[in-house]
């Protein structure tokens, strides 16, 4: 399954890449509004003008962070998911998510840009396609063809965006409560719905 826009650092120069690093350690250290170019400039060890030159504007280089924090750990669940099937497909595919939602500041970091990101048009176009990509990436991950038909296809877009709301809404939580509240129980639970649903949306079913 592609990125969402290629590998958000696909040919980035070392400069580029240690100014991405730098805003994503910001945000997940001190939260969105340490987001300077300052901090960023004394975090990086490059000059902050390199912002401009390779992102655009701080806006741009937000958008290049939700990208790239949502394109490394998709990755790494269409690793987990690849050559599987069935039950054992959908098992995988949840234990991924879970370790998602419990990997130590990926939450915080895309929490703190969302609300900014709404906020901004154009962040918020960049989010509204990001989400765009995630759901048609789950859909490959749940083995839908990309040749089901129309109604099918409506519904089951219908289940991925579900899911993904389930996916945000378990984040919030965990991190909320990380010491009492149990993201697997939550997890657990959430296969079984989707395990007694399978039929709808298991390859070749109808």
């Amino acid at each position: 399954m592609p990125p969402p826009v290629g590998d958000p650092q696909h040919g980035l120069p070392p400069v580029a890449r240690a100014i991405l690093d730098a805003a994503q350690k910001i945000i997940v250290d001190r939260g969105f509004n340490a987001l300077t170019l300052t901090a960023i400039a004394a975090e990086s060890g490059e000059n902050k003008a390199m912002v401009s030159y390779y992102f655009g504007n701080k806006a741009g280089l937000v958008a290049a962070m939700l990208e790239a924090i949502i394109h490394d750990e998709c990755l790494a669940i269409a690793a987990q998911v690849e050559g599987t099937t069935g039950e054992e497909r959908l098992h995988r595919l949840l234990q991924g998510i879970c370790a998602m939602t419990l990997t130590p500041g990926f939450y915080r970091g895309f929490f703190d840009i969302l609300p900014h990101a709404m906020r901004d048009p154009a962040l918020r176009e960049r989010l509204i396609a990001l989400y765009e990509w995630y759901i048609a990436v789950e859909l490959g991950w749940l083995g839908v063809p990309d040749d089901a038909e129309p109604e099918r296809h409506r519904r089951l877009r219908g289940l991925a965006q579900l899911i993904a709301a389930a996916i945000d809404g378990l984040g919030v939580q965990a991190r909320i409560d990380r010491e009492q509240f149990d993201v697997a129980q939550a997890y657990e639970v959430l296969e079984l719905l989707l395990r007694n649903s399978w039929r709808e949306f298991a390859p070749g079913s109808r």
